[in-house]
């Protein structure tokens, strides 16, 4: 269930950014950079707070997650509040940049070479995408539900993404568990 949901959303953000294009989907794409950054600053505080008002089902001994081991997996809420927290100050920066954005969907129509507009454009929301699902795989690993860990396990997009994103699972990895 899990490939089939995250193959239907690869396929819809190549769209996406073939018909943004590559100078319109390259201003998203910084954006999110920036957005990426603001959270990676201010997730921490954020983190604190957060647990007072999010709830989290506590891992027990018998909990088994499918990629994490015993031991992290008792203590992955405070994994789990950094991750949200990061989410949440992504997607308010990245809101905020979007709604400055809004002004600029002429450049769409910018005449460069359309099949390196086309492939910019879908190469760049691919990316985009990448990070994005990783965060919210990410989340839902870390939740001691034995029904969503097995549905996790089980689907091999998410495993390769949350185990093989070159680059971002090492650094996401570093953020919210070594370093919380």
């Amino acid at each position: 269930m899990f490939s089939f949901l995250i193959i239907l959303i690869f396929i819809y953000c190549c769209y996406v950014g073939y018909r943004r294009g590559l100078v319109l989907e390259g201003l998203v794409g910084v954006g999110y950079i920036i957005s990426l950054l603001v959270a990676t600053l201010f997730y921490k505080p954020l983190s604190n707070l957060i647990n007072l008002w999010v709830p989290y089902p506590s891992a027990n001994d018998k909990s088994t997650f499918a990629f994490f081991d015993k031991t992290t997996g008792l203590t992955l809420d405070q994994s789990f509040y950094a991750a949200v927290s990061f989410v949440i100050i992504l997607l308010v920066a990245f809101c905020i940049w979007r709604l400055i954005l809004s002004g600029f969907n002429r450049l769409k129509y910018v005449d460069i070479n359309a099949s390196i507009n086309a492939w910019g454009g879908i190469l760049i929301s691919l990316i985009i995408t990448q990070i994005s699902l990783f965060l919210l795989l990410f989340i839902l690993a870390t939740i001691a539900e034995p029904g969503l860990q097995r549905s996790l396990g089980k689907s091999i997009l998410a495993s390769s993404i949350l185990r093989y994103s070159p680059g971002i699972s090492h650094l996401f990895i570093n953020l919210f568990v070594t370093s919380v």
